[in-house]
């Protein structure tokens, strides 16, 4: 089995919002692949963030921090990370480890953007 996250990137200046569409599972085989992929972004200079998870097929405790802790890095920035597009099994994850306080989870890009653009 295949470890390896894809990532597919876009950056929207007409509303400084980086969208990071993730396939894969995200778990502790993969974490290391996301880390550097969301340092690299906050590195750039980015602080509105959309992660795309419609394609993820499993996540775990370990990703789910990486992202609490990136996302606490941006807000530092006035900036927030949305997850949109999850699906429903990792969405009852989240809430049964009560990490729903921690994320910003939006149905969909539409969504995710209207709450950035409020920031």
């Amino acid at each position: 089995m295949e470890d390896e996250l894809k990532f597919q990137e876009e950056k929207l200046d007409d509303v400084d919002v980086y969208v990071l569409a993730i396939t894969g599972e995200l778990d502790a085989n993969s974490i290391e692949q996301l880390n550097d992929h969301l340092m690299h972004i906050i590195g750039i200079g980015e602080h509105k963030i959309i992660l795309d998870l419609v394609n993820v097929t499993f996540i775990d405790t370990t990703a789910l921090d990486i992202i609490i802790n990136k996302r606490n890095i941006i807000c530092e920035k006035q900036g927030d990370i949305v997850i949109i597009n999850i699906q429903s099994d990792i969405l009852e994850l989240i809430n049964l480890l009560d990490f729903s306080n921690d994320l910003i989870i939006k149905a969909n890009k539409e969504e995710g953007l209207k709450y950035l653009k409020e920031l």
